[in-house]
């Protein structure tokens, strides 16, 4: 999960990490260490945030398409800027190559289940 400098935390995928804490200080760069990645955005149509309550649907950001083929888009990224680990899986039933749905964290489980258990069901569950 990266922290995107607009008040909003998506995730991305890392490609590779570059090493520039040793670079001349009269480069456009600060000295540090960097990730080269893609990031995402948050789906938000109904259809596809009502599929489930333990998977959030994104989507990778590409530039135009190019003589008919999605072009990636990628981010030079300061690791200063990571915020928390994140898990996505392809969203392989959906049409688009780029849909990823990410796992809530384990450490949310328990409170949603809690949430779930105190919602209104339109079937009755048997308490023990």
């Amino acid at each position: 999960m990266v922290d995107w400098g607009n008040d909003e935390v998506l995730p991305g995928q890392i490609w590779i990490f570059v090493d520039l804490r040793d670079i001349p200080d009269d480069l456009i760069y600060e000295p540090g260490i960097y990730a080269v990645m893609e990031s995402t955005c948050r789906r938000t149509a109904q259809n596809e945030t009502s599929l489930s309550q333990i998977f959030v649907p994104y989507l990778k950001e590409t530039l135009p398409k190019k003589e008919g083929k999605v072009q990636r888009k990628f981010y030079f990224v300061d690791v200063e800027s990571f915020h928390a680990t994140a898990c996505l899986i392809p969203d392989h039933g959906n049409p688009s190559d780029r849909a990823y749905l990410q796992v809530t964290p384990r450490s949310e489980w328990a409170s949603q289940f809690s949430a779930w258990l105190e919602t209104e069901h339109e079937r009755e569950f048997p308490r023990t």
